[in-house]
């Protein structure tokens, strides 16, 4: 379902063991975060390169997302941990238990990085941290988490992957679902590195990491982070 701008609507929350997909449109999905393996429906699907068994959720929760992206054929698939994982990683072997994600587990957003993008976007323009989908959102100075190697929250550490380099989906409004050009062309011109022939990549915000403990963390535990220092900006 990537490239559906309506999900962009969706709010998630965890209510003991449920997982609440509200929608604006259709209500609110309640999804039990128990399973049965033995009787599940298991299907087989490939994804970026490796074939994955996964659990389909059932007819009725497809028809809630198929009626949220006004899209026939839609169908929720589940991961559980007795089924094996992605093999064919595109970036880094740092942590075995991602599937689904492209990249990593965890995207870490600076909220104080995101004022400054505001500061340069043009008059009547906002951005917000929701713009950009990350797992954890920290406050810091503007753009430190760039040069983040190592990073503890609680008993949770995590190994840096790469800066997120960012493409169009930053542009859909998540109050409204509309498309603009903003704020992937105000990145363009003071977030984009460049390769080591000097021709220029997509911008980038944000910063991936790969999850070494997993753990429990929660609003408002300590951050502590080893840092590097290299060259992110043209």
């Amino acid at each position: 379902m990537v490239g559906q701008p309506s999900l962009a609507l969706l709010k998630l929350s965890v209510h003991d063991d449920e997982l609440w997909i509200e929608s604006p449109t259709n209500g609110t999905l309640k999804l039990k975060q128990n399973y049965h393996l033995k009787s599940a429906k298991v299907v087989e699907f490939e994804f970026d390169g490796s074939k994955l068994r996964t659990i389909d959720c059932g007819d009725e929760i497809a028809t809630w997302f198929e009626k949220v992206i006004d899209k026939p054929g839609v169908r929720l698939l589940r991961h559980v941990p007795e089924f094996e994982y992605r093999q064919n990683l595109t970036i880094s072997k740092i942590e075995k238990s991602k599937n689904f994600p492209l990249h990593s587990s965890c995207l870490i957003i600076n909220d104080n990085s995101v004022s400054d993008l505001n500061k340069k976007l043009p008059a009547g323009m906002y951005a917000s941290y929701r713009n950009f989908r990350p797992n954890i959102l920290v406050e810091c100075k503007p753009y430190s988490e760039d040069n983040w190697t190592f990073v503890q929250i609680a008993d949770v550490s995590m190994q840096f992957i790469y800066l997120s380099e960012r493409c169009q989906k930053i542009t859909i409004d998540p109050d409204t679902s509309k498309k603009s050009d903003e704020p992937f062309k105000t990145l363009k011109h003071y977030r984009c590195p460049k390769n080591g022939k000097g021709l220029q990549r997509k911008p980038t915000f944000g910063t991936l990491f790969g999850i070494l403990n997993e753990g429990q963390i929660a609003i408002g535990d300590h951050i502590y982070a080893k840092q590097n220092v290299w060259k992110i900006h043209a």
